[in-house]
Parts: structure tokens; C-alpha cells; sequence
């Protein structure tokens, strides 16, 4: 297609390594030659898809809703502990949760593929799963 490309580790370190981001980025950059606004376009567009999954992951757990949610933007800020997304949801929250609660919502979310567990701490799954949950 006759492309120069050397930002390869821009690209990655924003968008991570899952092929279809890469893809839409790859498709945009062709259209726009414009590193930041291929960039940019793919985070707005990954984070908007992202939120629409997440809200049907969520569409059985209606009870459940804003814990979820509180545990996905606590794991966003920074990677967690069992005890800190615990100790943050129940601030947030402004009740006690069961820790037998915290470790199903935890699972599920692991099961789910939002995020995973890395040393002991909780992650988003993916770069822009954690953008997603920060803004």
C-alpha cells in the first residue's frame, strides 16, 4: 500500500495487541496518515464499543450493576488487590460486602475476560478496557 511505518511501539503501548484494534488503526491510519487521529479515532471508537459490551455483560446482573462498575473503575486507576477493590467498593459503595460477594463479582469478571490476575492484583484485560473505565 505503499506505507512507511515506524510507530510500532506508539501504536502498541495506547492500542495493546489485539488484532482488531490494530486492524482499525491500521485502516484509519491509511485514510488519514495521521499518527494522533488514526490513534485517537481508534480509542474513541474502541472505548464506545467497549462500554456497549460491558452493558451487556451487565444486562443479568441488574443488582449488581454499580459494583461491577466501581470494581472495573478501581482495577482502571491502577492494577488491585482482592483487599483494595474490596475496601474501595465498600467506600464507594457505603456498605459491607460479603467477601463470598466480592470473590463471585471478581470471577465473573475474570470468567469474562475484563480482566485478569497478575501478581496477585487485578487488571484490566486489555489497555483500552482500562481507558475505558478512567474516563
Amino acid at each position: 500500500m505503499g506505507i512507511e511505518f515506524r510507530d510500532f511501539d506508539a501504536v502498541y503501548e495506547r492500542l495493546g495487541g489485539i488484532p482488531g484494534w490494530l486492524t482499525y488503526f491500521g485502516l484509519r491510519y491509511y485514510e488519514y496518515r495521521d499518527l494522533n487521529k488514526a490513534i485517537n479515532e481508534t480509542v474513541s471508537y474502541a472505548i464506545a464499543l467497549i462500554r456497549q459490551e460491558f452493558n451487556n455483560f451487565l444486562t443479568d446482573k441488574v443488582a449488581a450493576r454499580d459494583r461491577y462498575l466501581t470494581i472495573m473503575r478501581i482495577v482502571a486507576r491502577e492494577c488491585a488487590g482482592w483487599s483494595e477493590i474490596k475496601n474501595g467498593l465498600e467506600v464507594e459503595l457505603g456498605m459491607e460486602i460479603s467477601d463470598s460477594r466480592i470473590s463471585e463479582y471478581l470471577r465473573q469478571l475474570l470468567d469474562s475476560a475484563w480482566i485478569v490476575k497478575v501478581d496477585n492484583k487485578y487488571c484490566p484485560a486489555e489497555p483500552l478496557i482500562g481507558a475505558a473505565f478512567r474516563t
